[in-house]
């Protein structure tokens, strides 16, 4: 009897101290069958990551930004739309159309050449050092080549690992 005694008890001051435990979980608690977890979200950033900045805002792809040949890569649409341009893609010719305003920018997949064409002046062409790529199934394009091309300032800060678009 005093064994019977002793259990209840303790289990009423076990279910004493749940109830005093529920009421400090947080929102981040999850309970897994009669304990509680409480998960926690650290942000630790790959030391090698790459941050994009257009106009003041991160440039957050599908595909996170890579250095290739020292060049920052990222997906055509991304880095082309961010910075309001219309892009089609013509998989035959793996051929990359980019227009805004009176500009037209033209590359493809594995050429050097890099068309610039305003319809307000004359044609130019950019050798580009890193040409642009399919991995993984997307087409990577340097991000200071197609940014420059559609008039904007690109800067790199390489302590942060940071470029910087403005336009």
């Amino acid at each position: 009897m005093k064994r019977l005694f002793a259990f209840l008890i303790a289990l009423s001051c076990c279910a004493a101290s749940n109830v005093a435990l529920a009421d400090e979980i947080t929102e981040d608690a999850t309970p897994v069958n009669d304990a509680v977890v409480i998960e926690e979200t650290v942000d630790v950033k790959d030391p090698n990551a790459v941050t994009v900045m257009v106009n003041g805002t991160e440039l957050i792809a599908d595909v996170p930004a890579q250095i290739m040949n020292d060049r920052t890569m990222l997906p055509m649409r991304a880095i082309f739309e961010k910075l309001g341009a219309n892009v089609s893609w013509m998989e035959k010719d793996q051929a990359i159309f980019a227009t805004k305003n009176t500009l037209l920018v033209v590359m493809r997949v594995g050429s050097t050449d890099l068309l610039v064409s305003d319809f307000n002046s004359s044609d130019k062409n950019i050798v580009l050092d890193v040409v642009p790529q399919i991995v993984d199934g997307r087409t990577l394009v340097p991000v200071r080549a197609v940014s420059e091309a559609l008039g904007c300032t690109v800067e790199w800060d390489g302590e942060t690992r940071t470029v910087t678009i403005t336009e």
